[in-house]
């Protein structure tokens, strides 16, 4: 679907025009001033919407962590079991393809890698 784009002038003190530009420079060679400044319109306009009192806020968080170094799982588990009208569902997940390691949720459903192999039948 598309819309048509309407032009309008913005004032600025040269030193932001020149903070803003590197700003534009940093996300890439597609990027220009308009396009940037359509980003940062639609993340105001989000941000506002979510800051509404009554509006439904749906969002994720992600956390890398070496669950041997810290007892930050035990935390997690504790704070989804305070919030478990709020927290739909989680997943843990490991990040390395080291050999031996295998993909896991934390609800202990087993992938491919982790089912226990049936016995294999020679034919006699």
């Amino acid at each position: 679907m598309a819309q048509d784009l309407m032009r309008f002038s913005v004032a600025m003190p040269e030193e932001l025009l020149m903070r803003f530009d590197q700003l534009v420079a940093r996300r890439g060679l597609a990027k220009n001033r308009s396009e940037v400044v359509r980003d940062l319109v639609r993340d105001a306009l989000v941000e506002d919407e979510c800051a509404t009192p009554g509006v439904e806020v749906v969002g994720t968080l992600t956390i890398a962590f070496d669950h041997h170094a810290s007892d930050l799982q035990e935390k997690l588990h504790s704070i989804q079991h305070s919030y478990f009208d709020c927290i739909i569902s989680s997943m843990l997940t490991r990040s390395t393809t080291a050999p031996g390691s295998r993909r896991r949720t934390c609800a202990g459903s087993r992938t491919r890698a982790d089912a226990p192999r049936a016995p294999s039948r020679r034919a006699s």
